[in-house]
């Protein structure tokens, strides 16, 4: 009898482990994508401040939506973001100007960059990443 109940708590334990294992990896099956931000990221409370290297954009985002890995931020596309301070708005009126024209399968009408990272206008979801810096108008 005893070497059943050592048999069932290892099993039980290695059940544990799996399903543990399945959900750390949940978003590689799935096929999450993550894409580099050009900046820092300050955990407060459940979401992360993030601000981008070049000065020129802020945001907040919920912490499901980072991944800290040494030193490097990554946002998870498909994500929603608030932009808290976007000061490339009016700095690249063209590449605003040729956002606003693109009808893309993404669904947003205008783009913004921050932290080379491309963001849609209409919901603030991370579409992919991006070179530059240009917001909405």
């Amino acid at each position: 009898m005893d070497f059943a109940k050592k048999l069932l708590v290892s099993a039980a334990m290695l059940t544990l482990i799996c399903l543990f294992h399945s959900a750390a990896r949940a978003d590689q099956k799935q096929g999450t994508k993550w894409v580099a931000f050009a900046g820092t990221a300050e955990k407060i409370g459940d979401t992360y401040h993030l601000k981008a290297k070049n000065g020129k954009g802020e945001l907040d985002a919920p912490a499901d939506a980072v991944m800290v890995e040494k030193g490097q931020v990554k946002l998870k596309t498909g994500a929603t973001v608030k932009i808290t301070r976007n000061d490339a708005a009016v700095s690249n009126k063209a590449a605003n100007k040729k956002s606003k024209n693109i009808t893309a399968a993404d669904g947003c009408r205008q783009r913004q960059c921050i932290g080379l990272v491309l963001i849609c206008c209409d919901d603030g979801r991370i579409i992919g990443g991006c070179l530059g810096a240009f917001g909405c108008s």
